[in-house]
């Protein structure tokens, strides 16, 4: 009797061991083909099913794809994926591998030789790549980077970096809140670096999850809407969870071209702002403006002006200090003082 208890605990191990690379190719093949279902309609898909292999090809008017699947080994993981995705509406070419170690841990890289975001204003990214780290504990780290970018419109406004590098990192602080760290560095061309680092406590997640939603709502709605009324009170609502829960943003640092730096801290639901520091004005100008220029389409003349104007206006206020050459920023709020100005 023990000897068939064991010989059916052995074949079912073995039959386990042997299927699982194909229950796994089947789900992935379930899973992809609801994807594009879903989000493709009109997309023709071609697939190639093995049992520790597989591939698919995706083809449609604006995407197409060819994807080859490993399953369950120890080189790939539960799964690994390379392949390459190419973009029609974006004309870009990007190779992506990704794995799922025997871990759990989530590896995903991305590159392309270059992408142009086309549009009144076009980002040009010189060989960009993504990378992204998630482990099964919810820690969660995004790097990215491009040999340059050109931020670019067609009335004279531009920005050109060298070597600009993006990382995030997230992690879990419990069940529902987690926090996160983001630091961008970039070189503007013949200048020192720029940089930022901002640091976030106290994130709910499904406050975020509510926001992203609400927000796309409004974006996809009509302006004046009821949908576009029900998108801003979702997002309003979702913003107050966000503040409720303790979100706290950390301005490590801001520092442009090396000559100007602040520093700072919020607290949404103390509505509590501090900002520090002091730099070069001409600097400050020379970015706004550009900013500017880009994002509200006016020509760098005009923005140039825009930008001055509202930094006399930030004087006026007394948010900053200024003087021919400098300003110096001590801009300290509280929800006292904000309830003494109303």
């Amino acid at each position: 009797m023990k000897k068939v208890i064991l010989i059916l605990v052995l074949l079912t191990a073995v039959t386990a061991v042997l299927g699982l690379p194909a229950a796994i190719g089947s789900f992935v093949k379930n899973g992809i083909s609801s994807t594009v279902d879903e989000q493709l309609p009109d997309a023709r898909m071609e697939w190639d099913r093995g049992w520790f292999r597989s591939s698919v090809r995706i083809e449609d008017e604006r995407f197409s794809a060819r994807l080859n699947f490993r399953h369950v080994s120890p080189e790939a993981g539960w799964l690994s994926i390379n392949g390459l995705v190419q973009l029609s509406e974006i004309p870009a070419a990007v190779d992506v591998d990704a794995r799922v170690s025997l871990g759990g841990t989530l590896t995903v890289n991305a590159r392309a030789p270059e992408l142009d975001v086309p549009g009144p204003v076009t980002w040009r990214y010189d060989a960009p790549s993504l990378s992204l780290v998630a482990e099964r504990d919810g820690a969660t780290r995004v790097h990215g980077a491009a040999d340059g970018l050109l931020v670019v419109d067609g009335i004279g406004n531009r920005l050109a970096f060298s070597d600009p590098r993006l990382d995030v990192i997230l992690t879990s602080e419990s069940m529902q809140t987690s926090s996160g760290t983001l630091s961008l560095t970039a070189k503007r061309v013949g200048r020192a670096e720029s940089r930022i680092g901002v640091k976030i406590s106290s994130i709910n997640s499904s406050a975020v999850t509510e926001l992203v939603q609400a927000l796309r709502q409004l974006a996809r709605a009509e302006p004046d809407s009821a949908a576009a009324r029900l998108g801003a009170i979702g997002a309003a609502s979702a913003w107050q969870q966000l503040a409720a829960a303790g979100l706290t943003v950390e301005l490590e640092e801001f520092v442009l071209d090396g000559r100007t730096g602040v520093s700072g801290r919020w607290v949404p639901d103390d509505r509590a702002l501090t900002l520090t520091g002091q730099g070069e004005r001409a600097t400050v100008v020379d970015w706004w403006s550009n900013v500017i220029g880009l994002s509200e389409q006016l020509r760098p003349e005009d923005a140039r002006s825009i930008a001055q104007l509202r930094l006399e206006e930030l004087e006026a206020d007394r948010e900053i200090t200024l003087d021919r050459r400098q300003i110096l920023v001590d801009l300290r709020t509280t929800a006292e003082a904000g309830a003494g100005t109303d």
